[in-house]
């Protein structure tokens, strides 16, 4: 290959700096596109990054409401059951109150009177032959062939008591 002369290298300047600038100018042209684009995906890829990430705390937020509603029911339904469990304890223990109480009454000077009176409503409720039994903790026992009828005195009370769950239940409702 020979080289070139001068001259033609004088010659060819122009061309050079033509080429030169044309291809600097496309380099920048396509570096500034490219840099265009760049923005643009790195702003979409940020976007993109936000709109999950709103998404997460939201699912993370519903995850975290449906979970405490559970506990929160959960820990209601415990109470409640701990409330009428100790209701039921004061319950218990006023009719085990109510039932000594009763037959204490067996021991007090007026029981007699009251034991004639249980006889005479035995036998007013199941007839004048209905055998009558003692019953230990006070009171009778009346019975016929088909009928039996419990007149003791822990019976009575608890009826009475059963009677008056609306009244007495303030006691433990409070």
């Amino acid at each position: 290959m020979s080289e070139l002369s001068e001259k033609a290298l004088d010659a060819l300047a122009p061309l050079r700096t033509y080429l030169t600038t044309t291809a600097q100018n496309d380099a920048n042209a396509a570096n500034h596109a490219a840099q265009t684009q760049a923005n643009t995906l790195v702003t979409q890829a940020e976007s993109e990054r936000d709109r999950i990430i709103a998404e997460a705390v939201d699912e993370g937020k519903r995850t975290a409401q449906a979970a405490a509603n559970l506990t929160s029911a959960r820990v209601r339904r415990e109470a409640n059951e701990v409330v009428l469990s100790q209701r039921e304890e004061i319950r218990q223990r006023l009719r085990a109150t109510v039932e000594k109480t009763a037959s204490a009454v067996h021991a007090d000077e007026r029981y007699p009177r009251l034991r004639t009176r249980l006889v005479a409503r035995g036998h007013a409720l199941l007839g004048p032959d209905a055998a009558i039994s003692e019953i230990p903790a006070g009171g009778i026992l009346v019975e016929t062939r088909s009928r039996r009828l419990d007149l003791s005195l822990p019976t009575i009370a608890t009826d009475v008591l059963d009677d008056m769950t609306a009244e007495v239940s303030q006691l433990w409702m409070r």
